[in-house]
């Protein structure tokens, strides 16, 4: 075996420190790429509340990989859903082998991608070979992680490289998902609404000391239908259609809240549509609306009221010229920006 170098060193003891995957993905990059040439790490991982498996994929700092795929319009899947990707992942980790070391696109990227894409990913790249390790615990599997060498590591660097990247980001989602279940309902991944409460104060409190907009979508099922199937059919669709920093809770049974951070009414409306053409069965019969801070309320009751107003009476009509841009500075006398919020921020709407 190759003598650990103190950069290797570094690496394989800092990985379990970070507390994101990315930032694992990340400080292997950062610190490797300088001494043995440069790599694209690609992970997908299991996200039990939508039911898929979401990539992270990182270039280290000096590292033109996600540039060259833009420029050859070559797009990764961002997300594959867990049907089709458990098999493959769990018949990975099941083999007992640590790593998988080749000098060929790995037959897992050819089962999670189409063949012809894992061909032209390699060949853009000039991917000398690959490492790929299964992210998995002793009871399930919770992805995987390809490490693409376009220089050549030493094989026995890569290799350990992946291996203790991979045990990292497993016992991270671990102590993820670990922390998630107290806050969440086991039966449908919602936030609990005490736990709904807090993340959508500590949201409005980061809208009030940064001038920001965040909205709050809430959703009701018809009295007569909310039996636990129904909401969990509701919640699945909202948490698919969810960004990352959105999150979703309940108010009461048959009330569900979504907290959009960095979104304006307008971005709320077209969340709303995206869940409703998501699954038009899970929706029928559901009512939408929605509050903005600080245009509707200051803090989670009132916007919550502000919704629960609108389900009843719809929502206001505009005013003339009440623009995000307007209604923020009225909220906020020593407001200026030179952007308007819509382009800083969220891509619903756009």
């Amino acid at each position: 075996m190759v003598e650990r170098s103190p950069v290797v060193m570094d690496v394989l003891l800092g990985m379990h420190r970070e507390r994101e995957p990315g930032a694992v993905l990340r400080m292997m990059l950062r610190l490797m790429e300088p001494e043995y040439g440069q790599a694209l790490a690609v992970a997908y991982l299991l996200d039990p509340v939508a039911d898929q498996f979401r990539a992270e994929v990182i270039s280290g700092p000096g590292n033109d990989a996600t540039r060259i795929l833009w420029r050859a319009e070559i797009h990764l899947p961002q997300a594959l859903s867990a049907g089709a990707a458990l098999p493959p992942v769990s018949r990975l980790a099941e083999s007992g082998i640590p790593v998988h070391v080749t000098d060929q696109p790995p037959a897992l990227l050819r089962e999670l991608w189409e063949p012809d894409l894992t061909d032209r990913v390699f060949k853009a790249l000039g991917v000398k070979y690959s490492a790929v390790a299964p992210v998995a615990t002793p009871q399930e599997p919770l992805g995987m992680l390809c490490l693409c060498l376009m220089d050549k590591w030493p094989v026995d660097v890569a290799a350990e490289a992946t291996a203790h990247a991979a045990v990292a980001l497993a016992n991270l989602l671990e102590r993820r998902e670990a922390a998630r279940a107290a806050d969440r309902d086991a039966d449908t991944g919602l936030y609990t609404p005490i736990a709904i409460e807090q993340v959508a104060s500590r949201e409005i409190n980061r809208a009030d000391r940064y001038r920001r907009v965040v909205s709050i979508v809430v959703a009701e099922l018809p009295e007569t239908d909310r039996s636990l199937p129904r909401v969990q059919e509701l919640a699945a669709v909202i948490h698919r259609v969810m960004r990352g920093p959105d999150s979703a809770g309940q108010l009461a049974t048959g009330r569900l809240a979504v907290v959009l951070p960095e979104t304006p009414a307008a971005g709320a409306a077209a969340f709303v549509r995206r869940v409703q053409e998501g699954s038009p069965t899970a929706t029928a019969g559901v009512r939408f609306a929605w509050g903005m801070f600080p245009q509707d309320g200051r803090n989670w009751a009132e916007l919550v009221n502000a919704a629960n107003n609108h389900l009843e009476h719809g929502p206001p009509a505009p005013l003339p010229g009440a623009t995000t841009r307007a209604n923020l500075r009225a909220a906020f006398p020593a407001f200026r920006m030179s952007e308007a919020p819509e382009k800083l921020s969220g891509r619903w709407g756009r």
